[in-house]
């Protein structure tokens, strides 16, 4: 069950003293992006949409996913595709548009293992994107304690290697009127639903039928609630710690 199953979003916010906000990076050696982004350290990843599980194959964890790409120049954004079309967990590529040196595509993964299920299985919630640069994953979360950051730690060392380069704590001054009714009330589906477990258990479609709105009306509620909730807990009140 997802952790955040056990919290009404009232809750969430008033027990917001336990929480971790953390930035990992993670040189992870099964991953396309951070393979290709040590190979190409002036090209960037971002995973620009939610990360749709498929079902696993023996041992590998299949995905799918769109990312936006950025290159210095068109012809390094090229070769970076031709060297993402042949790497051997990713098993299709579709270029949804090309602007100079900027790309978004949808990938097909297979994979041995994944640092965003990874995550997600510690009880561990992302904000904001998930990027790849010069050779890592990197993450933005929110934990409950020390204990379990460990516990992820441990899981994540199994598939590569890990830095801390940002941890903190959320400062009592942060406020519930931050957050409208409408938008309160769509965490709370989420949360109830446990659409931020991993696999995801339930759409936004789902969701919106629940709250009795449309699938756009509800996304848009839930997005700004999430685009004002969880940069709180980096911008204000992250202290930078170097694990070197």
């Amino acid at each position: 069950m997802s952790y955040f199953k056990r919290f009404s979003v009232n809750k969430l916010i008033m027990t917001r003293k336990r929480f971790k906000a953390v930035k990992l990076d993670i040189s992870h050696h099964d991953c396309f992006g951070s393979q290709l982004t040590e190979r190409f350290p002036e090209v960037s990843m971002k995973i620009v949409s939610d990360i749709h599980l498929l079902k696993k194959s023996g041992t590998l964890i299949g995905y799918q996913v769109v990312v936006e790409i950025i290159a210095p120049n068109a012809r390094e954004l090229e070769s970076f595709f031709k060297a993402l079309r042949t790497h051997p967990t990713v098993k299709e590529v579709e270029v949804w548009g090309n602007v100079g040196s900027r790309s978004f595509a949808f990938l097909k993964v297979k994979t041995p293992s994944s640092s965003y299920e990874e995550v997600l299985k510690k009880g561990a919630m992302h904000f904001g994107n998930v990027k790849m640069e010069k050779g890592f994953d990197v993450h933005s979360i929110i934990t409950t304690d020390f204990s379990n950051l460990k516990s992820l730690l441990n899981g994540l060392e199994e598939i590569g290697e890990v830095k801390v380069t940002k941890i903190g704590t959320i400062n009592s001054n942060f406020k519930k009127e931050l957050l409208t009714e409408k938008q309160v009330d769509a965490l709370r589906k989420a949360i109830s639903f446990e659409y931020y477990s991993w696999p995801r258990k339930v759409t936004l479609e789902f969701l919106a039928i629940k709250s009795d709105l449309s699938r756009r009306a509800y996304q848009e509620h839930l997005r700004r609630a999430e685009s004002k909730l969880f940069p709180m807990f980096l911008k204000d009140y992250l202290l930078t710690k170097n694990n070197s």
